[in-house]
């Protein structure tokens, strides 16, 4: 898409937040979505449902623009301003280790997991080498690396990260037949691990454990 064609649909858009009309915004974004590269399309989103005051929703595209490596001050700055007025839970100050493990195992991609394997296998060479450590350390060093492994492993073919787009009920099981354990604020930042095609499974932050219905998860 020319430069040409991508400066009138952000005059476009200018022109309405000036006016204050943010559905216009928003309806104008969705009807370029093929034209916006996706980190500034989420971006655009996010802040004009922050303009409206739909808070859940705006931060769940704010971090996705962040997940697609659009990286600004001005996003930041949104993120904080959303973050702040909603005022939820954070997995990262959950006192939970397990909602710390799998929180840090959904920040690094396996690839990540897999360097620092490989790390440790080639420290412990080293060290076998300059005879810091005897010979049989080495399969410690290999079990060591084979646990970073399983965790990329495992991660990446188990949890996604996900944002509650409003307020909603957590069931027991996979169905509205089953009994609401409790709800969830919109905005909170949530693990899933089990899915089908209309239920997700919160895994963390334990609290929240329970299923959902789809679509009220914003998935990253």
């Amino acid at each position: 898409m020319s430069n040409n064609t991508t400066d009138v649909i952000f005059k476009s858009l200018d022109e309405l937040y000036i006016s204050g009309d943010y559905d216009a915004v928003i309806s104008k974004i969705l009807e370029n979505k093929a034209k916006i590269s996706p980190g500034i399309f989420h971006y655009n989103l996010g802040t004009a449902y922050l303009k409206k005051g739909e808070l859940a929703v705006a931060r769940f595209h704010l971090e996705k623009s962040f997940s697609k490596g659009y990286v600004t001050p001005q996003l930041s700055k949104n993120l904080s301003t959303t973050k702040n007025r909603l005022n939820v839970e954070e997995i990262e100050s959950s006192s939970s280790f397990s909602d710390k493990l799998i929180d840090y195992s959904t920040l690094i991609p396996k690839e990540g997991f897999y360097s620092m394997s490989l790390i440790v296998i080639l420290l412990g060479l080293l060290l076998l080498r300059l005879k810091k450590v005897k010979i049989n350390w080495l399969p410690y060093f290999v079990g060591f690396a084979l646990i970073f492994v399983f965790i990329g492993f495992y991660s990446s073919n188990n949890f996604q990260t996900a944002y509650v787009l409003k307020n909603s009920k957590i069931f027991e099981g996979p169905s509205e037949s089953f009994d609401v354990s409790q709800e969830v604020p919109g905005g909170v930042k949530v693990i899933i691990e089990k899915k089908n095609s209309k239920w997700l499974f919160i895994k963390s932050p334990v609290h929240l454990s329970g299923w959902v219905k789809r679509e009220v998860l914003g998935i990253l």
